[in-house]
Formats: structure tokens, C-alpha cells, sequence
């Protein structure tokens, strides 16, 4: 054999053995693509019989679905009247309370006012000077009446302006309330009807999740539609300018009885 003839065989050998060497690595891969393609639709096949099993027992355990979802409406339904309710007691409790400090803010300022009279008749030496302290007394009085009934009066105002607008809220609430439980009792007994009419369970399912979202979408705007905040604000600037008013009104008064007053009491 010549030495150029044992090269090609050699090369020949060698190609042979790369040959198989690649087509053994090439199988290898494509024997363990295939494994994992196997395992990956094998776990897709459990999840797809999992979330068959699960919306087959959608249906199954629809009765206790029924009690578990109304129960919760009902028992959220009633969680927010119980808080109408509370803040109902809270705007009363805390209207008393401020009424009774005002009043013996009120009582205090009049004993107060009462003493500076005393006062001021024991400095009285003649007629003029009594009959001067006796106007005054009379002027003030009718002032401090003055201004009281004004500022009850931008109280009471408020007040009503105050428990017309909750009042207003409130109805408006209960009827959204009352909508949002029927819209989810009417969505329940739908899907009710729907698992025995021979829909699949998933499509029963994807359409009870639709309905009680809209209804929940629609509870929420109505809540927002009855907010009361820019009524409360407007109510209170108008107390706030009646009162101011009274304020100045009854200063403006105490100024001119007391001007006539220092008129019988002239300084030497």
C-alpha cells in the first residue's frame, strides 16, 4: 500500500467516524426535544384537566356558591348602613355637645356682662349719668340678643342645609345599595339557570365574575355621584358670612352706646 493511498483511507476512516459521531449528538437532541416537548404537554394536559375538574365543580358546588356570595352582599350591604347609621348618632351627639358649651359660654358671658353694669351705676352721681347707663344697658342687651339670634339662626341654616343634603345622600345610597344586591342576586340565579341549561362551566363562570364586576362598577359611580363635600363647603361659607355680619353688626352697635355713654361721664 502506498503512503498516498493510506491517507485517503485514513481520511476516509476518520470522515466516517465524525459522520456518525454527529448524526449520534443530532438523534441525541432530538430525542431529548422530544422528552421535553412530552413533559411540557404532559403538564399542560394536567392544567388544562385541573381547570376542567375546577370549573366542572363550579357548577357541582353552585348551591353553596349561592349562600356564600349573597351572604357576603348582605352582610356588606349591611355594614354600610350600620356606619350611615353611627355617623347619624355621631352628627347628633356632637351637635348637643357644642350647643351646650355654647350655651354656658353664653351664661358666663352675661354674668360677665351683668357685673360691668354694676359698675358702672355705682359711678352714676345724677340723673343724666343714670339715665345715660340705663340706655346703654338697654342697647347692648338688644345687641348681644342681636347677634345671638343671627348667629342661631346661620346655625339652624346650616344644620338643616347639612342633614337635607345626608339625607338626600342617604336615599340615593339605599337604592344603590338595594341595586347592587338585586343586579347580584339576579347574576347568581342566572348562572344557576345557566349550569343547568347545559352551558360549559367555564363560560358560566367567566360570565357570573362580568356581572357582579358591573354591578360593583356601577355601585361605585353611584357613590361617587352622592357625595355631599361641595354642598357642606357651600353651606358652611354661607354660615361663616353670617355670622362675620352679626360679629360686626353688634361691634358697630357696643361702639355707638358706648360713645353716648362717655357723653354723661366726661373727663376732667
Amino acid at each position: 500500500m502506498t503512503k498516498m493511498h493510506y491517507k485517503k483511507t485514513a481520511i476516509a476512516a476518520v470522515a466516517i467516524l465524525l459522520s456518525t459521531s454527529i448524526s449520534g449528538i443530532a438523534s441525541a437532541a432530538q430525542m431529548g426535544n422530544r422528552v421535553s416537548n412530552m413533559t411540557n404537554e404532559k403538564n399542560e394536559g394536567a392544567a388544562s384537566q385541573i381547570k376542567e375538574q375546577i370549573a366542572e365543580q363550579f357548577c357541582a358546588k353552585i348551591d353553596d356558591l349561592d349562600g356564600s356570595v349573597l351572604d357576603k352582599v348582605a352582610s356588606r350591604v349591611s355594614e354600610v348602613r350600620e356606619r350611615k347609621t353611627n355617623r347619624e348618632n355621631n352628627w347628633e351627639d356632637a351637635t348637643t355637645q357644642i350647643d351646650s358649651k355654647v350655651e354656658q359660654f353664653r351664661s358666663e358671658r352675661d354674668s360677665n356682662i351683668e357685673s360691668h353694669f354694676s359698675a358702672l351705676e355705682s359711678k352714676v352721681t345724677n340723673d343724666d349719668q343714670k339715665k345715660a347707663v340705663s340706655t346703654f344697658k338697654n342697647t347692648v342687651r338688644k345687641a348681644i340678643e342681636a347677634r345671638r339670634s343671627a348667629v342661631d339662626d346661620a346655625k339652624e341654616t346650616f344644620r338643616d342645609g347639612v342633614k337635607g343634603a345626608i339625607e338626600t345622600r342617604d336615599g340615593a345610597m339605599d337604592t344603590a345599595l338595594s341595586t347592587f344586591q338585586d343586579a347580584v342576586t339576579a347574576a347568581v340565579s342566572k348562572t344557576k339557570s345557566d349550569c343547568s341549561s347545559g352551558k360549559t362551566p367555564a363560560e358560566v363562570r367567566t360570565a357570573l365574575r362580568t356581572s357582579i364586576q358591573a354591578a360593583r362598577d356601577k355601585f361605585a359611580a353611584d357613590r361617587k355621584l352622592q357625595a355631599v363635600g361641595s354642598e357642606v363647603e357651600t353651606l358652611t361659607k354661607t354660615r361663616n358670612v353670617a355670622i362675620q355680619k352679626a360679629e360686626t353688626d353688634f361691634k358697630a352697635a357696643l361702639a355707638s352706646a358706648t360713645t353716648e355713654l362717655k357723653k354723661a361721664f366726661p373727663t376732667e
